[in-house]
């Protein structure tokens, strides 16, 4: 007996409504609102990889008003209209249709849930198998014992799958009776008025009684409270119009039949352009996947790989490198600490589509005799020499390849260089010319993305499904180091992914040239690779007993405060445990829930002022994460070899251009607050030295002055005067020598406060002051400096218009919120406008002083080792006895390190130094 041929009928506008809403806001590089398409794609995707449809029906809304809209004029009449970010998404449902080869199906004066309705019947009577897949629980009522409605829950691909005994279990009434149901107590949401009086519960029992609007009317008798059977006579027409209007039609007129809609496979040169012009990266495994694409196929970027044993085919890789003057290079190694693994393979290409493969470390069981071959054969199983090859020794390679990688006169090009330079120094090789890494090229051409990785990359603009790491290693338990991947699959991976460096290059570069940003790549984000590397292998010095004393005094700290809490609530909790907190403050305390039961700190905050508990629940959690996060974290995470600290500093990461450390986060350690600043106390310079911190003054505040080109505020920077007793002066209208502390306090809160978009109630909070006062006050900030205004105007219409903003050197911040439909997405995308242009330019400063600086370091011109970057701060470890030498160099290149680019109002930098990172003082 042959198997049922199976038909998709899909709710098209069902589920997109459901992904815009449930999905964060995504975008193409246009800007275009892309996360319903997105959610559609994926489930559509997910249904041809796991159900293998014969017939696929994709059904959407009639253009026209529908006759249920002719019939009674309220019907969806309260619903807001479609949202601009979903309107502006419809264009490319035609496009993926056309890209996937499919049709959809639309019946003027019909909605797409009487298309599905149709099909449904004419599938089930020609003995098909029917699965309706949509958002919306109205079809429900066309589930029978061979059709089946899966409906979206929150998740993209999670599909909740409806049998006519789950609906009578859920809904209390069987699927074509729902329409009963509807009419008796009606849909709020497409404005079905029902009978009024009777709610859900009431409706449910009714027909669990009667079954259907007929027998309950004719059995009225039989309804023993009197107000409900008041409620039915009265409303009697009103409830069968009702069911009429919620009753999905099966008897429409189609054009088409089922057999117009066979899915013959997806075209997947297509569908996948399509997906990379929307830049949805996660999709094109996806495609493959449901095209049902050999894995075979998946293995490599298709180039011609050769593993190297010999030392003469090594040199001849060396001369080619020197003779074409650049050189793509990766390291494979035994861990991703490049301080602590060790090489285990290094890979070579000079030009696209040939690579090389030099196997170091690879253990090879003796037991199994295992044949190593070069790779270059077609099918990659077929070796061309049948007998073991002994590796070449690490020395000796190194040996080869030091004098290439060491010349800064051949280019070196790769992904995410600061491992491998990192990595190579560590065995006595320094890489030099560093000059096209796509991990940061990808990064600047779209810096709202998170991630950069090669694989996704290669996919995106190859359409090349690489292997991953972890599709080589394994995962969790199974995980295997890389030393015992079989060298034949090494030579595949390595090989591939210094091939699809090169070939991806081109396209990088026109795109950093077309978007102007070849500036930014070529003299700050390129130099800056070596910079971070040298960083990170400085590291920094810390006192752990110091950082033990800390701890003792933070955890007594948190013992007294839970006591505390313990007394004036007579309950132990868990402070730790957020849902024992959340029983605490809710179900004991009583207080408002702000956020269904959360106890984030913002709920906390917003909640301090309804209970003494809550403060003292503050301070606790602030003590708590600052001893788990640092002072207990950083002992544990010192190199045993160099007795320091090695912080990742982070160059892809932030959408504005700032650095960011991890491992550990040495960003987020507060500044202002005396345990952020004992903490600091830790950090230490060796025996001999001192820590110098170089800061830049108010830098942000400066770049505002010169980019607005307000005349008041270059005047008071160029004079030296304290820019917020200027600012305080001219809000208040009083002399400068007249400013009370109280009034500078506020002209500095408000100086910053506009970078960030600040409004009259942040502004109010931050004072303690009232919104009106805080009105009051921002308005005449912005009557007496009204360049400051303008700029904050022309940048709104600015981004508006194109999508993104643009710092003084040409980095772009890519800000979609902007043209977002929702009035508080957009207010963010307007304050994240304003604050990249200033926080993104000062970025770009501060790289170009560690680009500055770093290279006198290296030349031996300035006896000193920088060790941390943190916001507007450079930290250095220097020599006693040359620190004022030191510091004044420091400053100077500092406050010059933009070359050409002149601004309005002078860069200054802060000098300090001292024992360790706290005590610093003026040199």
């Amino acid at each position: 007996m042959s198997k049922k041929k199976s038909v998709l009928l899909v709710d098209i506008f069902g589920l997109m409504y459901k992904f815009y809403f449930t999905l964060p806001r995504m975008t193409a590089p246009d800007g275009t609102p892309t996360n319903a398409i997105f959610g559609l794609a994926r489930v559509i995707l997910k249904l041809i990889r796991e159900q293998k449809p014969d017939y696929l029906v994709l059904a959407v809304e009639s253009i026209k008003p529908t006759f249920r809209h002719e019939e009674y004029k309220e019907y969806k009449a309260h619903r807001d209209k479609m949202p601009d970010d979903l309107r502006t998404q419809l264009p490319l449902v035609d496009e993926m249709f056309d890209a996937m080869g499919l049709a959809p199906a639309r019946v003027e004066g019909y909605e797409a849930d009487d298309v599905i309705g149709t099909y449904a019947r004419i599938a089930e009577e020609n003995n098909l198998n029917v699965s309706i897949i949509t958002g919306d629980k109205d079809l429900l009522q066309l589930v029978t014992p061979n059709v089946k409605v899966m409906l979206s829950k929150k998740g993209v691909t999670e599909l909740d799958t409806f049998t006519p005994e789950k609906v009578k279990e859920q809904h209390s009434v069987a699927p074509e009776h729902i329409p009963d149901l509807k009419g008796l107590m009606g849909d709020s949401s497409d404005n079905i008025p029902g009978v009024h009086g009777i709610g859900g519960v009431t409706a449910t029992k009714l027909l669990s009684e009667f079954e259907t609007l007929e027998n309950l009317y004719a059995c009225l008798d039989k309804v023993e409270r009197e107000k409900i059977k008041t409620a039915l006579v009265e409303n009697k027409d009103m409830a069968f119009f009702s069911r009429h209007l919620a009753t999905i039609k099966k008897d429409i007129s189609v054009e088409k039949n089922i057999e117009d809609f066979e899915f013959k496979g997806l075209p997947t040169e297509k569908v996948t352009d399509f997906f990379r012009r929307l830049a949805m990266k996660s999709l094109l495994r996806e495609v493959d996947e449901a095209a049902e694409e050999p894995a075979a196929e998946r293995k490599g970027a298709g180039g011609e790989y050769t593993a190297v044993y010999d030392e003469k085919t090594l040199e001849r890789i060396v001369a080619e490198a020197k003779k074409q003057k650049h050189l793509c290079v990766d390291v494979e190694t035994t861990g991703l600490d490049p301080l602590t693994c060790s090489i285990v393979g290094i890979a070579l290409a000079v030009e696209p589509m040939r690579a090389y493969y030099i196997p170091i470390g690879h253990i090879i069981p003796e037991s199994t005799q295992q044949e190593i071959f070069t790779a270059s054969d077609d099918k990659h199983d077929n070796p061309r020499s049948a007998h073991p090859q002994k590796q070449l020794s690490l020395k000796k390679v190194l040996q080869i390849l030091k004098p290439v990688l060491e010349d800064p006169e051949v280019a070196k090009e790769g992904h995410n260089l600061k491992f491998d330079r990192n990595v190579l120094e560590g065995a006595g090789v320094r890489l030099e010319g560093i000059s096209f890494d796509s991990m940061v090229a990808s990064y600047l051409i779209t810096p709202h993305e998170r991630r950069h990785a090669l694989k996704p990359l290669a996919e995106f603009m190859l359409g090349i499904p690489m292997r991953t790491y972890h599709d080589l290693v394994g995962k969790g338990k199974d995980e295997i180091p890389f030393s015992k991947v079989p060298i034949a699959e090494a030579v595949d991976y390595a090989g591939s992914d210094v091939d699809v460096v090169l070939r991806i290059k081109d396209k990088l570069m026109e795109d950093l040239e077309r978007k102007g940003l070849m500036g930014v790549f070529r003299d700050i984000e390129m130099p800056l690779v070596a910079v971070l590397a040298r960083m990170e292998l400085n590291g920094v010095a810390i006192d752990v007993e110091q950082l033990a004393g800390i701890s003792a005094q933070l955890r007594s700290r948190e013992d007294n405060i839970r006591r505390k809490i313990y007394e004036i609530t007579e309950i132990e909790v868990n402070l730790n445990s957020p849902k024992q907190v959340g029983e605490l403050l809710f179900d004991h305390l009583k207080l408002p829930k702000i956020r269904k039961t959360s106890t984030d700190i913002s709920v906390l905050e917003r909640l301090q002022d309804a209970h003494p508990v809550v403060p003292l629940l503050i301070d606790y959690r602030h003590l708590n994460k600052l001893r788990s996060t640092y002072v207990d974290a950083l002992p544990t995470m010192i190199n045993p070899k160099m007795s320091r600290i090695h912080t990742s500093f982070n160059q892809t990461i932030t959408s504005t251009g700032r650095l960011s450390s991890s491992d550990p986060n040495l960003q987020n350690i507060p500044i202002r607050t005396e345990d952020g600043s004992e903490i600091r106390g830790a950090f230490v310079a060796p025996k001999e030295h001192l820590l110098l911190s170089a800061d830049y003054s108010q830098i942000e505040i400066r770049l505002m002055a010169h980019i607005a080109d307000e005349p008041t505020l270059i005047s008071a920077f160029q004079r030296s005067e304290d820019i917020h007793s200027r600012t305080a002066a001219e809000v208040f209208s009083v002399p400068i020598d007249k400013i009370t502390p109280d009034q500078r306090r506020q002209a500095k809160t408000i100086n910053f406060g506009v970078i960030y978009g600040m409004k009259e109630h942040g502004l109010a909070q931050q004072l303690g002051i009232s919104r009106k006062e805080a009105a009051v006050f921002i308005e005449s900030y912005f009557d007496r400096l009204p360049a400051v205004r303008k700029l904050i105007e022309e940048t709104r219409e600015q981004v508006v218009a194109d999508g993104y903003v643009s710092t003084l050197f040409g980095r772009r911040r890519y800000i979609p919120e902007a043209k977002s439909d929702d009035a508080q997405q957009r207010e963010f995308g307007f304050r994240a406008a304003v604050n990249a242009r200033m926080q993104g330019t000062a970025a770009d400063i501060m790289k170009l002083a560690m680009i500055c600086i770093h290279n006198e370091i290296e030349r031996g011109e300035l006896d000193a080792k920088m060790i941390l970057q943190v916001h507007d701060e450079l930290v250095f470890e220097v020599p006693k006895k040359k620190i004022k030498t030191v510091a004044q160099r420091v400053k100077e290149l500092m406050e010059t390190c933009i070359g050409d680019v002149k601004l309005k109002v002078p860069l200054v930098a802060d000098i300090k130094a001292g024992t360790n990172w706290r005590d610093c003082e003026e040199v």
